[in-house]
């Protein structure tokens, strides 16, 4: 939601819509929890996985990936992106790289033309970084 703010900041955030959201990512979360690993919700949207007990190789994870955004679109009708990676922060500049629905993989070998790429107001906690 604060994301969507940022990007439009003259959009108006009804109580009612409020009221949905809340409910949604509960039910988002429920899926995600389905898949029995490790995951920390850090808001209302978004949540991170630990899926390296449920994968053998970043290809894996990326139909992985496609598998968690159908049942997403299936049950709740709406899209989510997905970035995976190496690193929490990895994963989290991935997962805002192809937004409204994508899925971007950043494996080690590309961690540093992946970062060369970036703008660094898209890189998380950049005041550690710069």
């Amino acid at each position: 939601m604060l994301e969507a703010l940022k990007r439009c900041p003259e959009a108006v955030i009804s109580r009612e819509a409020w009221d949905e959201y809340k409910p949604t990512s509960r039910r988002v979360m429920d899926i995600l929890k389905e898949l029995k690993t490790t995951i920390s919700i850090t808001s209302i949207d978004e949540a991170y996985l630990d899926i390296t007990d449920l994968v053998n190789s970043y290809t894996e994870a990326f139909y992985l990936a496609k598998y968690i955004q159908k049942k997403i679109r299936e049950r709740e009708k709406i899209t989510c992106s997905i970035g995976i990676g190496p690193t929490l922060k990895i994963a989290k500049i991935g997962s805002d790289y192809h937004k409204p629905e994508g899925i971007t993989v950043v494996t080690p070998k590309r961690i540093r033309d992946f970062l060369y790429d970036q703008k660094l107001t898209n890189i998380p906690d950049r005041k550690s970084v710069v």
